[in-house]
């Protein structure tokens, strides 16, 4: 790896530590209040409560919101300090991957700790529980893993494709987009097909579902490179 790309990560890591921080300060103090009120409940005996937390969904709405606004502010530094748009794409990607790695080892010690407060306090394992996709599964360790893992990236490579369509072509690029989509889904619709998915899934759900997201979230960052290969220093208002 040449210096460049060093300096690449090391100035992507330095900015998002900032909203990291921010993130997951708030997130943390949410889910503290949330468990208090949960052994609250659960001390009291009010009903049956049941109380879900949900976790990975906050990240999927980070990672999104990340992805999305970290074009505007980092792709024309790295442009004016030097960097190749090559460099930076290639690293952008690395930085992803290390995000998201990060970030699905973040949620399960979360996960883990709450798990244990739970049981040491003694509480009803559905006093208080933290809601992942994984429940459409069986809902194991590995599925975690994956699932968060996968959607985490795709989420972050699809926001930034948008990210790079709105830094190249402004408004006029989104809503053009805006308008195939939504001219394919009445299609779509016109023709079935979402009564189709939807009877497809419901039949043939499983794991291998979010690999397909995966590839659709590296296929996405692979296009980002035909927007960034000409990319100015200046946004497209």
């Amino acid at each position: 790896m040449g210096n460049q790309m060093k300096g690449l990560l090391y100035y992507f890591t330095t900015q998002a530590k900032r909203s990291l921080y921010i993130f997951w300060s708030i997130l943390g103090v949410s889910l503290l209040v949330s468990f208090i009120i949960a052994m609250i409940l659960d001390r009291t005996q009010v009903g049956e409560a049941e109380f879900f937390f949900m976790l990975s969904f906050a990240v999927y709405v980070f990672s999104a919101f990340y992805g999305f606004i970290s074009v505007r502010y980092e792709l024309p530094f790295s442009i004016k300090m030097g960097a190749t748009r090559k460099h930076f794409w290639l690293s952008r990607f690395i930085f992803f991957i290390g995000l998201t790695i990060c970030q699905v080892i973040i949620i399960q010690l979360v996960t883990s700790l709450s798990k244990l407060c739970r049981d040491l306090l003694n509480m009803e394992t559905n006093a208080f529980q933290l809601a992942h996709p994984a429940i459409l599964l069986d809902n194991t360790f590995f599925q975690q893993i994956v699932i968060d893992a996968t959607l985490i990236f795709s989420i972050t490579a699809i926001f930034y494709l948008l990210g790079m369509l709105y830094y190249k072509y402004g408004l006029i690029g989104i809503a053009a987009l805006a308008a195939v989509v939504l001219i394919f889904l009445l299609f779509a619709f016109a023709k079935g097909w979402f009564y189709d998915v939807y009877i497809y899934l419901g039949d043939h759900f499983s794991l291998n579902i979010f690999y397909y997201i995966l590839l659709a979230g590296i296929l996405c960052y692979l296009l980002s490179w035909l927007l960034i290969r000409r990319a100015t220093t200046e946004a497209t208002r």
